[in-house]
Parts: structure tokens; C-alpha cells; sequence
């Protein structure tokens, strides 16, 4: 369920406000072991996991800047717990604080976008024997891109994760890529 509200304030942009209640019931999570279910069958995802999760939203775009430059950006906050029929307890495997921001530059066949993201500290076990800090990890991105109008082509670099911190998003066994740069070409047909 969401409860949002949308606001335009001419000298600063758009913002957007969402409370969100989320309720999810016989879901699954990884096991650090094997076990057999009630049929018999080899399981390594626990189920019946009921996780109930209520947050907010805060979304952000401006308007555009001497005709340049624009900004946008979210942020999200969120409580998970589990419900369970003692009561409930916090559930601290997912991200309490997700946060994005993007500054860009349009100019005469020219965009340059700057992007930033922030996921806050959570717990994880997936493929461990226990559980081990995972995120507190930032990460920054730039795009540009080159119109090309005579050709109707666009020139394209993307350089991800530019200060090449390493970082997990699922397990510390399988980290995410480093810094790396695409660079490609697109035709509009």
C-alpha cells in the first residue's frame, strides 16, 4: 500500500512524498545448510517467512538550471521486521537507507550525468556459515553522451563505479564489479 503527495515548488522543483506499508507473507530466504521439508525434498530457502515493512520515500527534481543543468535524486528509509507468532523482530538483512542523486548537463549535443548512490549497513548469511556486515558502501557513475545529429547516432561512455571501491550486494563471497568503462555507438533508424 502507498500514500503519496506530489509538490511543485516553482524555485526548487518537484517533489514527491511516499509512505509505503509493505506486508509479505510465505516468502523465502536463503540457509546457510540443507535441510528436507515436510515432503521429503532437499530445500535450501527457508518459506513461511512472513516480513512486514513500512517506510518513506522522498523524491526530488529540479528544474532546469540557465537552460544547463538539472539535479534529481531519492532517498528511502524503511523498517523491516518479521512477524512471527511470539511477536516480532527486526529483520536486518535488507537496507534500512537506499539513497540516489544525479546532476546533469545538457548542452548542444552534449549530456554529461553524474550519478551517486548510497546503500546503508544490513546483515547477511547467503552462502556463509554466519552473518557478516554487508553495505555502508557508496558508489559514483558518469554518463556522457555525444549527439551525433548528421549521422543520427549517438556516442556513448559510461564509466561505472569510479573510485573502484569494492562492495557485495548479495554475499562478500561474490563481490560486484570494479570500476569499468562501456564505450558503444547508437544509430536512430
Amino acid at each position: 500500500m502507498e500514500f503519496g503527495l506530489k509538490q511543485y515548488l516553482p524555485d526548487a522543483g518537484h517533489l514527491t512524498w511516499t509512505l509505503f506499508l509493505l506486508n509479505q507473507r510465505n516468502t523465502s530466504e536463503y540457509t546457510r545448510t540443507p535441510y528436507y521439508d515436510g515432503n521429503n525434498v532437499l530445500r535450501y530457502y527457508m518459506k513461511n517467512l512472513d516480513l512486514r515493512t513500512a517506510g518513506v520515500e522522498l523524491a526530488f527534481r529540479s528544474p532546469l538550471w540557465i537552460n544547463l543543468f538539472s539535479a534529481s535524486g531519492n532517498i528511502s528509509c524503511k523498517y523491516v521486521y518479521r512477524a512471527e507468532p511470539s511477536g516480532r523482530t527486526h529483520y536486518d538483512k535488507q537496507p534500512p537507507l537506499i539513497a540516489n542523486a544525479c546532476l546533469s548537463y545538457v548542452g548542444k549535443n552534449t549530456e554529461i550525468h553524474l550519478m551517486a548512490k548510497y546503500v546503508s549497513p544490513y546483515r547477511s548469511d547467503r552462502f556463509l556459515k554466519e552473518e557478516v556486515d554487508m553495505g555502508n558502501d557508496s558508489n559514483i557513475d558518469v554518463h556522457l553522451i555525444r549527439h551525433i545529429p548528421a549521422l543520427r547516432a549517438e556516442l556513448h561512455v559510461v564509466a561505472s563505479n569510479l573510485f573502484d571501491v569494492r562492495y557485495a550486494t548479495v554475499s562478500p563471497l561474490y563481490p560486484d564489479f570494479g570500476r569499468q568503462i562501456r564505450v558503444g555507438v547508437r544509430w536512430r533508424i
